[in-house]
């Protein structure tokens, strides 16, 4: 279990060998810069499919160029798709810069749905998938303290967020969250 990365390149390191699978120890996230790494490297690992459940996308994370470099140079790849659950319907405002750019490169291979209220009420997390080989995991969805895993042994977690998105987006209010620039 890699429980402390020394310097950030370190940690970067760890974050990217976790979310490609290549590594299957815990890596730990505890700041907003963490995250902001995390969900970096989750759109530069991921081949297929990335699955974002956040009760905001906060602009601290999406709305760092680096972030928007990331999604925009996954979605490059033709087969590559983005879902995002989002839970505060005012998010967008807040991140206009990430959204356009991920709709105007993916199209309609970018969706987005907002989660309804009365559902919300039933769990604390928020999470991120990364194919069917990694996640981002925070059990209280107003910290930035998360776990990252990947690999063989986050196949089955991996396996039940990606059943609980599915549901959660099958719910959702498809016109409350419009990925089209203005």
């Amino acid at each position: 279990m890699n429980m402390i990365a020394y310097t950030a390149d370190e940690y970067r390191a760890s974050v990217a060998r976790a979310l490609t699978g290549a590594d299957e120890a815990l890596v730990f996230n505890g700041t907003i810069d963490h995250a902001r790494v995390v969900i970096e490297e989750a759109f530069k690992a991921a081949k297929s499919h990335v699955r974002i459940l956040t009760n905001k996308l906060d602009p601290a994370c999406y709305g760092s160029r680096e972030v928007i470099d990331a999604a925009l140079a996954f979605l490059r790849a033709p087969d590559t798709r983005l879902d995002i659950l989002v839970e505060d319907e005012t998010a967008p405002v807040t991140t206009q810069d990430f959204l356009m750019a991920v709709t105007e490169a993916g199209g309609a291979r970018v969706r987005a749905n907002v989660v309804p209220a009365i559902y919300v009420a039933d769990y604390d997390f928020n999470f991120l998938t990364v194919d069917d080989v990694a996640y981002r995991f925070e059990s209280d969805r107003t910290k930035p303290i998360a776990v990252v895993a990947g690999g063989a042994s986050a196949r089955t977690t991996v396996d039940r967020l990606t059943n609980i998105f599915d549901r959660l987006f099958d719910t959702g209010n498809e016109e409350a969250l419009r990925l089209t620039p203005n």
